[in-house]
């Protein structure tokens, strides 16, 4: 099994659940503390789990498809903190030089 390490950028765009603005703001006290504290943790678990869905060349070759399937899996970790997210996109990804050599040779 070849494990990967990546640096990747990604843009969510999400909103707050009108119906909880206000438990979420009293959880969090303001943006930055739940984009800490609420999402940060969130958005790791999500993206080990969708990037454990699919083999690294996939990733670059199926972005749009990664990034609905990403979309997914942060929606259900997140549902619990009151947010909804309208996007994902995976603007960048860079695998370390090792990697991809592994890539280009399979």
């Amino acid at each position: 099994m070849l494990f990967l390490s990546a640096k990747i950028k990604i843009n969510i765009n999400y909103q707050v659940e009108e119906s909880k603005i206000k438990d979420t703001f009293t959880k969090f006290n303001d943006e930055s503390k739940l984009i800490k504290n609420g999402f940060t943790p969130k958005i790791q678990l999500a993206i080990q789990s969708t990037f454990g869905q699919f083999p690294a060349l996939k990733i670059v070759q199926e972005r749009l498809k990664f990034n609905d399937q990403l979309k997914n899996n942060l929606q259900l970790i997140v549902n619990d903190i009151g947010v909804n997210i309208i996007s994902v996109e995976l603007e960048d990804i860079e695998f370390l030089p090792e990697n991809c050599c592994n890539l280009i040779q399979k």
